[in-house]
């Protein structure tokens, strides 16, 4: 799972460009012009670097600190997924 997570940047790119040619005119326009926003960059900070501040939450934080976080990341997560 964390080594998944490590080559995501390089992955999600890959796979990207792989699929483009596959699909119809409309769609392979579209993921194609999304390129450049698809690379590793995105893919860092958007699998990544959240991936590696809960695993050193949970290394740094008391159970208590760790539950006082959870009461307020996760409501704030999911608001910002349905926004």
């Amino acid at each position: 799972m964390i080594a998944s997570t490590l080559v995501s940047p390089l992955t999600v790119p890959a796979v990207v460009g792989l699929l483009t040619p596959l699909l119809s005119t409309g769609y392979a326009d579209v993921l194609g012009a999304a390129g450049p926003a698809v690379n590793g960059g995105f893919a860092f900070t958007g699998v990544v670097l959240p991936c590696a501040a809960g695993i050193a939450a949970r290394l740094l934080l008391s159970e208590r600190g760790l539950d006082r976080a959870q009461r307020i990341i996760v409501p704030v997560a999911c608001w910002a997924r349905w926004c």
